[in-house]
C-alpha cells in the first residue's frame, strides 16, 4: 500500500465535524483529529458532555 504524502491536515483539510461528539465513540473521534491538528466542530444532543469536551480539548 503506497502512503501518501503530507499531514492528516493537508489530505482531508482544516475542519472536521463531530456528530455525537458527546461521549462514546464520537468523542474519541473528535479527540484524535483535534490531536492530529484539525479544527473540530462538536455537534451532540447533551449540551453538559459537551462542553466539557471542548474544554479539554482545547486545553490539551
Amino acid at each position: 500500500m503506497r502512503r501518501a504524502s503530507g499531514s492528516f491536515a493537508e489530505r482531508y483539510g482544516p475542519w472536521a465535524v463531530v456528530a455525537g461528539a458527546s461521549e462514546g465513540l464520537g468523542a474519541a473521534f473528535a479527540t484524535e483529529l483535534a490531536r492530529r491538528g484539525l479544527h473540530v466542530v462538536l455537534v451532540a444532543r447533551r449540551q453538559a458532555p459537551l462542553d466539557a469536551l471542548a474544554d479539554r480539548l482545547r486545553s490539551e
